[in-house]
């Protein structure tokens, strides 16, 4: 925990299995230890009917050891594809506002060297370049929808499953056992295997792969400083999503640094869940190289180079609608705060009077205004139609970052904050889940 440097009370997710009952016990002993409070989360996704029982058995562990519990639930219809990524989204969503809604600032996931190891060798066999390889990272912030953010902290990467479960033997504690840990059917539980049998023969073992993994991590942190410096990012995408740089400088870095800056700056500045592949981004730098005027799309992106100018924009028939793809449409606002296009946290005060019906919408989708923008660095056009704008019945009521304000809008206009989120994107240390928000 040390090297974490935990402040305040913490919460630990604790779903009954041996690694988060280890944890949990390391977690409130150290807590103890320093006058601080631990909280147990137990999140019920509502698959599997034994599922409440098992929070339930969670609770009365919690209590005999002292710590509070409280049981989070994954209510409403379930996606009928990709539902493992759809529970885990929700999972981390669930905790983080739980989080943000007791004044938790960090949580502990029972990550151990084990599941390090998995996650490589399975990002492996899939030819993954260093974002992946390097693995998980200790701590990332993690956040749900458009809310605060919180420290989710992984102390546990280092230590091997095997060592968690001889503590809780020596302390005789009891641990769920998952039947899915031994379901073939799960890529997780092939890797596992896999490593087993080669440990067995003395190829590879897991700690031989998450060490190889926190090395990876050093270089991938280095890359990013150095791809940072080069690209100028957080200094030039903080408001309106527009990346501006002259082109000769830029494409004159070394292929390494360039490669990860455009990567970057495409998650940056589109709306993706992913950046580009290594591969695209490199195709993209030679024909950014090789000709003074370029034109491309990749990963929601527009690129642009003008001789000696180099621009990334967010791609505006990603939001407007092309051939075969529909418009996006707008998306109901109806609590305090949304995450629109995933790079937009957008809030209204609360207490702030609304009309029927307000939602957020891509500023172009809407009938195009007469108005006089003063600003001293107005943003392209194209980026301008990409901009989240509140509206209701089909008319834009307020876009802040051009300064638009409909008569009769300017309350709903003084409570509104539409932040571009480009700087976390860029260093890709939040990850924001919309599962549920």
């Amino acid at each position: 925990m040390a090297p974490l440097g935990v402040d305040g009370p913490l919460a630990v997710a604790v779903s009954g299995g041996g690694d988060s009952m280890a944890l949990l016990h390391l977690a409130a002993d150290w807590a103890r230890a320093r006058n601080r409070s631990v909280t147990a989360f137990t999140v019920d996704h509502g698959l599997r009917a034994e599922a409440s029982l098992e929070a339930a058995r969670v609770a009365g562990w919690c209590a005999a050891i002292g710590a509070p519990h409280e049981t989070l639930r994954w209510a409403g219809a379930k996606p009928g594809a990709r539902l493992q990524e759809a529970a885990r989204g929700a999972r981390y969503a669930l905790l983080a506002d739980a989080c943000v809604q007791r004044n938790i600032s960090a949580i502990l996931a029972a990550h151990t060297q084990d599941d390090q190891a998995e996650t490589v060798l399975q990002r492996l066999a899939h030819g993954s370049g260093l974002d992946g390889l390097a693995g998980m990272a200790p701590e990332i912030r993690i956040a749900a929808g458009a809310g605060a953010s919180v420290r989710l902290l992984r102390p546990l990467l280092g230590v091997s499953r095997a060592t968690l479960r001889a503590m809780l033997a020596g302390i005789g504690q009891a641990f769920i056992e998952d039947p899915s840990n031994d379901d073939g059917a799960f890529e997780r539980v092939r890797a596992r295997r896999a490593i087993a049998g080669l440990a067995a023969d003395g190829v590879l073992s897991a700690s031989a792969l998450a060490a190889t993994a926190a090395q990876l991590r050093l270089h991938k942190d280095a890359l990013i400083r150095r791809a940072e410096a080069g690209a100028t990012a957080t200094k030039s995408i903080l408001e309106t999503g527009v990346w501006d740089h002259a082109a000769e400088p830029f494409l004159a870095l070394p292929d390494e640094t360039a490669v990860a800056a455009l990567r970057r700056l495409l998650y940056a500045c589109g709306g993706g869940l992913y950046s580009p592949s290594g591969d695209a981004a490199m195709s993209l730098l030679r024909a950014l190289r090789a000709q003074e005027t370029v034109r491309r799309t990749l990963s929601g992106c527009l690129v642009e180079r003008r001789q000696t100018c180099l621009r990334i924009m967010r791609e505006p028939s990603g939001l407007l609608g092309r051939a075969n793809a529909p418009a996006a449409p707008p998306q109901p606002f109806e609590g305090d705060s949304l995450l629109w296009d995933r790079r937009y946290a957008v809030t209204l005060a609360r207490g702030t009077p609304r009309p029927n019906g307000l939602c957020v919408g891509a500023f172009g989708a809407f009938q195009p205004l007469e108005f006089e923008m003063h600003l001293e660095h107005p943003p392209p056009e194209a980026a301008r139609l990409t901009l989240p704008a509140l509206c209701a019945e089909g008319a834009v009521l307020v876009q802040p970052h051009v300064g638009y304000v409909a008569p009769g809008a300017e309350t709903l206009a003084a409570g509104l904050r539409a932040v571009f989120l480009g700087e976390e994107r860029f260093f890709g240390d939040v990850v924001r889940y919309e599962a549920l928000f």
